[in-house]
């Protein structure tokens, strides 16, 4: 739709920003309306657990509720509608301002400083559930992760046959533009949209490699995403690796874990590496499958120091010695699982440090006065707490033995390798119920 002289009156009158006037239902959270508050730094205030700087909250701001004067929400919204009549007055092109306004929010959020906090569009929110509801969308087969020391992201996994492979990509590259659009400041899941696309339309990536820089061409293909995968071994040890934390994945596990049960299962080697999270309570119904109903497995606590206790509410279905594999992108859920499993005595961790993101994050879907969906909004509420107390935020997991990730030519994985000796260990020292 091309701009209109009538944009700020339509979106901003009586608001400060699009989210202050709309209904905010919780994914995880109880049902919230923000009417009446001022802008959406409010909102961000009450939720977000990381300090940021707001310098545009006015002096005479009601310290107790974070609603702004009328006179700093009517200042903000002249100041939208002065731009919006510039624009509409001397702005060579056209334009859309569903567009600006998207713009706004996004770059509001992105204000926070925090890489874990995004606002999603409508249509992109439809995409990504249409996306995670099928498990099949249009891409190149390579997995990308947010390095946290350095800002890059960059590609963990490729898959065999993948247009990633054929083109040329190799786990390790650092993806820098994305046909042309510099992704430096954008979020891990922005990245991902502009790599997705189109099945048979042509993708490009400028990426770092060794410290030279050059581009490679992809055609997207239709990827079906594969999270789960497992093995089992004539010495009735098994290999299970999973690279997310979802219903889905859920699901594929508890199947995989009974399969090889059924056929005489002995011991378990979990791989976590390159995983880069998901849902608490994903990462906690997957612990519940390896230890007894009732167990605290986390603690999640917000800025004000309120608790959500996670405890297990189902009897466990594997009972054999468990030794998990992690890097430094083992991410979020991954870490969680992996420190749970290892403070309850179910596991021993074997490979590098982990990523060390000790944080959660809550998703509000916005609707405008109609009921319509308009975006979503994605931010972070809480710290998460290991069964011992341990908040691993900044810090990572260190495995109780130390392995240097190398894969051969002929697919030596040292890191597994050395997982399975200390399996074979366990398993002498704790054999299977």
């Amino acid at each position: 739709m091309k701009k209109k002289n009538n944009f700020a009156a339509g979106v901003f009158t009586g608001i400060a920003i699009a989210i202050a006037a709309i209904c905010i239902c919780v994914q995880t959270l109880a049902v919230l309306s923000l009417a009446g508050m001022s802008a959406g730094g409010d909102f961000l205030k009450k939720y977000t657990l990381y300090e940021y700087d707001d310098d545009n909250e006015p002096e005479d701001a009601d310290d107790d509720t974070g609603i702004a004067s009328n006179d700093a929400i009517e200042l903000f919204n002249n100041e939208v509608a002065n731009i919006s009549d510039l624009l509409s007055d001397y702005y060579l092109f056209d334009y859309d301002a569903d567009s600006l306004l998207d713009s706004m929010l996004k770059g509001y959020v992105r204000g926070l400083g925090d890489k874990y906090s995004e606002y999603l569009t409508a249509d992109e929110l439809a995409e990504k559930e249409e996306q995670e509801a099928e498990n099949v969308f249009g891409g190149i087969g390579a997995s990308i992760t947010y390095n946290d020391t350095n800002g890059h992201k960059s590609i963990s996994r490729v898959q065999l046959g993948s247009p990633a492979q054929k083109g040329g990509l190799k786990v390790g590259d650092i993806i820098y533009k994305v046909d042309g659009v510099d992704v430096t400041g954008m979020t891990l899941d922005e990245t991902v949209a502009l790599v997705r696309g189109e099945v048979g339309e042509k993708v490009t990536l400028l990426v770092i490699r060794d410290g030279e820089r050059f581009e490679l061409e992809f055609i997207r293909e239709e990827i079906h995403n594969q999270i789960v995968s497992y093995e089992m071994y004539e010495d009735q040890t098994g290999y299970l690796s999973f690279s997310e934390f979802s219903d889905e994945s859920e699901k594929q596990i508890r199947e995989a874990i009974l399969d090889m049960n059924s056929k005489g299962l002995k011991g378990l080697v979990v791989d976590v590496r390159y995983n880069g999270g998901g849902g608490v309570n994903n990462a906690v119904n997957i612990v519940n499958m390896f230890v007894e109903k009732g167990t605290r497995v986390t603690v999640l606590k917000d800025k004000n120091g309120n608790e959500d206790i996670y405890e297990t509410k189902d009897d466990p279905i594997c009972s054999v010695p468990v030794v998990i594999v992690v890097n430094g992108q083992s991410i979020s859920a991954a870490e969680l699982f992996a420190g749970a499993m290892r403070d309850l005595d179910r596991a021993v961790l074997v490979g590098e440090k982990t990523f060390g993101k000790g944080v959660a994050q809550n998703s509000f879907v916005l609707n405008d006065s109609s009921g319509q969906t308009v975006g979503l909004l994605k931010i972070t509420t809480d710290y998460y707490y290991l069964p011992s107390g341990e908040c691993i935020n900044g810090i990572g997991i260190t495995p109780e033995i130390i392995a240097e990730e190398t894969v051969t030519e002929d697919g030596y994985d040292n890191q597994v390798m050395k997982a399975f000796d200390q399996l074979d260990i366990l398993m002498k020292e704790k054999p299977a119920a």
